[in-house]
């Protein structure tokens, strides 16, 4: 079999003309490799680039590729294929928004279906899925958006209850993108959200751990005044925690840094703690300081950013670590 990466180069360098022929290279590429993960994705960012406006059959071939990918939604056995349909999705949204609009209600209905797939990249998948169709409708400020606001907030909810993990994967994604794209619509619910969200800080399962930590600065962001009165400590006290317990110390390094980007000089009564941990994991040794430097180095610049010159008096001893990293990787 040729290689499928030369295939999609060619086809990418064919996509401004945009005609019936490179149309259907682009669909026969999704649909010949569609066991192989890396080539579905490239090959729907083709599909997405076909759709931009301007050419003459746009608005056909966009309804046979959303039409296909709803199909392929609404009970295909087949995993590859649902994988597919919200990779297609997505680019079409994000690149076709007119022409998917009239489509919107059907994937808001459809895209729980992959939201609880017991796949973790489908259910990622569908999240930036869900995220693209989100922004088509804020822009728009319609009144129906309030109606898919809460449809949406209503399934999220909806899958908590059932306690299956994959579930409440999937709504905390959709939480996430709620929060992200639905403007002011979750202010009014912010309280709710928060204490739903962190009551699976310290769930079963790992994945659902790491969503929640990567939740937090979303939370932060929303409402920074509220974050700081109400829950500020509390997940401060969490994301520290965290960083004496795993090895993995990725997430919750960037999380602080994103949260200290959020509320400014509040995350300061913390930066002793935040700090420890830091030259903790840049004298570790061995391959767990390698995966834990550039996480560590990102939360740096944003304590930085946040607090600015209340981090001077840690910066001699940080600046005399870095630099030995520096020395050793040369």
């Amino acid at each position: 079999m040729a290689s499928y990466s030369s295939k999609l180069d060619a086809l990418f360098s064919d996509l401004k003309s945009k005609n019936e022929e490179t149309r259907n290279k682009a669909a026969n590429s999704l649909r010949e490799y569609g066991n192989d993960t890396q080539t579905m994705v490239l090959a729907s960012k083709a599909l997405g680039r076909l759709a931009v406006p301007g050419g003459t059959l746009t608005s056909e071939f966009v309804d046979f590729e959303v039409k296909r990918a709803i199909e392929w939604l609404q009970g295909d056995r087949y995993e590859n294929r649902r994988l597919a349909a919200v990779l297609v999705l997505r680019e079409l949204a994000l690149n076709s928004p007119t022409l998917i609009y009239s489509y919107i209600s059907q994937i808001f209905d459809l895209i729980w279906v992959a939201l609880r797939d017991s796949k973790v990249m489908i259910r990622n998948s569908a999240a930036d899925t869900l995220s693209a169709c989100l922004e088509i409708i804020y822009q728009r400020e319609s009144q129906l958006c309030i109606q898919w606001y809460v449809k949406i907030l209503e399934e999220a909810q909806f899958g908590l209850k059932t306690n299956n993990s994959d579930c409440v994967h999937g709504s905390l994604l959709a939480y996430k993108e709620l929060l992200l794209k639905s403007g002011t619509f979750m202010r009014e619910k912010y309280t709710d959200v928060s204490e739903i969200v962190l009551s699976y800080k310290d769930h079963k399962e790992g994945l659902i751990k790491r969503t929640v930590i990567s939740l937090i600065p979303t939370l932060a962001t929303y409402n920074s005044d509220m974050f700081v009165t109400s829950y500020l400590h509390k997940c401060m006290l969490h994301l520290l925690g965290q960083l004496r317990k795993n090895r993995d110390r990725t997430c919750p390094f960037i999380a602080i840094g994103r949260v200290a980007i959020a509320v400014g000089s509040s995350i300061e009564p913390y930066l002793d703690s935040i700090l420890e941990s830091i030259k903790e994991g840049l004298t570790t040794k061995g391959r767990s300081r390698e995966t834990q430097e550039a996480p560590i180095f990102q939360c740096i610049s944003m304590l930085a950013t946040a607090v600015g010159s209340s981090l001077t008096k840690y910066l001699h001893e940080l600046l005399d670590m870095m630099f030995c990293i520096v020395i050793v990787i040369l």
